[in-house]
């Protein structure tokens, strides 16, 4: 840790600092606050982010509209939880749909899935 203190290396990262076992040195860990997660054990931690725990984005999938026949709600997915910005709702079958940052719009194309049904 080059002699700062624990605390301050946590903190200068934006990390809450826990003392595994008190009264023994070096075995601190760095702690992401929610709603990120990770930690480490005796430096920063690499913090991640599921962009479908933010308040709100599941929901946004949820109230996404569905086609004839669909009854399930869309689904919220992060392809990627070390970048921002990337989350998608993604329309349940017989749909193909999604769409980046909010609801997606539910078609189906009847030919085609009746194209690809007989493959």
């Amino acid at each position: 840790v080059g002699g700062a203190m624990p605390g301050a290396v946590c903190a200068a990262a934006g990390q809450d600092c826990h003392d595994v076992y008190p009264g023994t040195l070096g075995d601190f860990e760095c702690v992401c606050k929610p709603l990120l997660t990770g930690r480490a054990m005796g430096a920063a931690a690499t913090c991640t982010l599921d962009e479908c725990d933010v308040p709100g984005n599941a929901g946004v999938c949820g109230a996404g509209t569905t086609t004839v026949g669909q009854t399930a709600p869309q689904e919220c997915h992060d392809p990627d939880h070390t970048k921002t910005g990337d989350w998608l709702c993604k329309c349940p079958s017989p749909s193909h749909a999604s769409a980046v940052g909010g609801a997606a719009a539910c078609a189906v194309d009847e030919c085609e899935d009746a194209a690809n049904a007989d493959r």
